[in-house]
């Protein structure tokens, strides 16, 4: 049993100009569902352009550079999963997690990636796979830094651990349902 992606459809999302009518206006972006988790594709590039950007305000080798992408990283996470304009109510943050991870440490996102394909086909439970991707992302780090793949960085360490935190507090409901043992699984209705 593999990971694959049950439905893939186009979704229209809508945002209100600056002007002082309000008027809609759609952009298109694609959402890929795992059976109970929807990624999107602007969830995941929206995080990757705010590390990018805080990349570029701080080329490689400023002393300010990690600060600078795991600030962005944290604020695109808990932005994703506590937005403004929806009153709080956003997503669960790990595709968005994924995204930021991914530039901020490569090898690191490997590993998240690889805990979340096995938690999956283990246990068929995506939230299952979300939170076993933040031990992932945690304990890939420190394996990478300390066989010197990664230079060890105090900010990159903490943006993976509030980032992490943050996907274990948007996964409650999902964390008690699992201890429950009625949490949803891939493949059943």
């Amino acid at each position: 049993m593999g990971i694959r992606f049950l439905r893939s459809s186009t979704t229209a999302t809508a945002a209100f100009s600056a002007s002082s009518t309000p008027r809609p206006v759609f952009a298109e972006t694609k959402r890929w569902s795992i059976h109970g988790a929807n990624w999107n594709s602007r969830e995941i590039s929206l995080s990757t352009a705010a590390v990018v950007f805080a990349q570029f305000v701080f080329p490689s080798g400023a002393d300010l550079r990690p600060l600078a992408e795991a600030i962005a990283a944290v604020f695109a996470v808990t932005g994703h999963c506590w937005p403004i304009t929806l009153r709080g109510r956003g997503g669960r943050g790990v595709a968005t997690g994924f995204g930021a991870l991914l530039f901020v440490a490569t090898p690191a996102w490997a590993s998240a990636v690889a805990f979340f394909a096995i938690a999956l086909a283990l246990t068929r439970m995506v939230s299952v796979s979300s939170l076993a991707s933040v031990l992932g992302a945690l304990l890939g780090y420190l394996l990478f830094c300390a066989t010197g793949w990664l230079h060890f960085n105090w900010w990159t360490f903490l943006f993976i651990v509030i980032a992490g935190t943050v996907v274990f507090i948007r996964h409650r409901a999902n964390i008690e349902r699992i201890v429950r043992g009625v949490e949803p699984r891939v493949g059943t209705s």
